[in-house]
């Protein structure tokens, strides 16, 4: 098994869970939207709109923060179960030996090379 190469450093089960928080920022940005579109049909006065302006800042930092720590509570997590996790699916293989397929996806593993790419995750964002 090779370790993951792509677009991103970290497994597909952690690429997936950075959208975890994308329903509320869809709802953020489709406030800002409806202000702008009210402010410019004229039904609401411009000084909202740089009120909703003025929080975009701080919602962007707490989302970053909130996926950022995610990442955190999932890693250490995954350090406590000896990274016996799926990097496709996150199924947890923990019983199932030092190799094989993971029930779920079908996913093929093996104990080291799950180690090696946790631990590089690990590595990625808790550096030093």
């Amino acid at each position: 098994m090779e370790l993951f190469r792509g677009k991103s450093d970290y497994p597909p089960y952690l690429v997936r869970r950075r959208f975890r928080y994308a329903p509320i920022a869809l709802i953020f940005i489709s406030l800002i939207l409806l202000l702008m579109v009210l402010e410019i049909t004229g039904h609401v006065d411009s000084k909202y709109l740089g009120m909703s302006g003025m929080f975009a800042l701080p919602f962007l930092v707490t989302m970053h923060y909130l996926g950022y720590r995610d990442k955190q509570r999932e890693l250490a997590r995954i350090r406590k179960i000896d990274y016996r996790v799926c990097t496709d699916c996150g199924y947890l293989l923990t019983g199932l030996g030092d190799s094989g397929a993971c029930p779920e996806c079908g996913k093929g593993f093996q104990l080291d090379e799950l180690r090696k790419i946790w631990q590089r995750c690990e590595n990625q964002i808790f550096p030093g």
